[in-house]
């Protein structure tokens, strides 16, 4: 397990995910060219009912920070399950644009534990402990014995 956050690597990270709100990213997986663009870049989105992104057009010119990377994939593979290195940048480029997203996400609930915490400390120091169970799991949890 590592170390609680210090309040300036909570600050970095907080920074870090308003800058993913104000910028999302999508990752894009074509023919052995992998890219990721700007979503702001990209032209005629659909979204699903849940707001993921299901298809696009590329933009016909963009700024050059507008697409963030772009690999060919060294194995020349067009399809997942072909090439084993292939596949693993796949997922490296897929699961570092995914972690991006869901960045603000775990700071809320990290604000939200937080606080939790803050308020079991200050409330153990006055109440008996099942009060204290109870805070951490809901009124009538303890069931009247621990």
């Amino acid at each position: 397990m590592s170390a609680p956050l210090s309040e300036q690597q909570l600050a970095k990270i907080q920074e870090m995910a308003a800058r993913t709100e104000a910028r999302p990213l999508l990752f894009s997986d074509c023919e052995g060219l992998v890219r990721v663009w700007a979503v702001s870049a990209l032209k005629r989105i659909v979204r699903d009912g849940a707001g993921r992104i299901e298809s696009w057009s590329e933009p016909f010119s963009y700024r050059p920070s507008d697409l963030v990377a772009e690999i060919e994939l060294e194995g020349g593979t067009w399809d997942p399950g072909e090439d084993e290195a292939d596949d693993q940048r796949r997922r490296d480029i897929g699961d570092l644009v995914a972690a991006r997203e869901v960045l603000p996400a775990l700071l809320t609930e990290v604000e939200r534990l937080s606080a939790q915490m803050a308020a079991v400390r200050a409330f153990a120091t006055s109440h008996e402990y099942r009060w204290l169970h109870e805070l951490l799991d809901g009124p009538g949890s303890h069931g009247g014995a621990l």
